[in-house]
C-alpha cells in the first residue's frame, strides 16, 4: 500500500469511530460551569458533539483570563 492509501483508511477508520456518550455529572465543575447554558439539552446532543464540547471547555477552564480575552 502506498501512502495516500494508508491515509485514506486511517481517515475513513477515525471518521466511523464510536463515540460514547458523555455523562454530565462526569464532568468536572469547570466543565459544568462553562457548559451551564447546555445542561438541559446536554442528553440529545449526539456524543462526538458532547465530546467535542467537554474537551473545549477543559481546555477553556485551563486558560488564564489573558488567554480568555485572546480567544474572544
Amino acid at each position: 500500500m502506498n501512502v495516500k492509501t494508508l491515509a485514506l483508511l486511517f481517515l475513513m477508520s477515525s471518521c466511523t469511530a464510536a463515540h460514547a456518550a458523555v455523562d454530565w455529572n462526569s464532568l468536572s465543575p469547570a466543565q459544568q460551569a462553562v457548559l451551564a447554558p447546555m445542561q438541559k439539552d446536554w442528553a440529545t446532543l449526539p456524543s462526538a458533539r458532547q465530546e467535542k464540547l467537554a474537551l473545549g471547555a477543559a481546555r477553556w477552564s485551563a486558560m488564564t483570563p489573558q488567554q480568555r480575552a485572546e480567544a474572544q
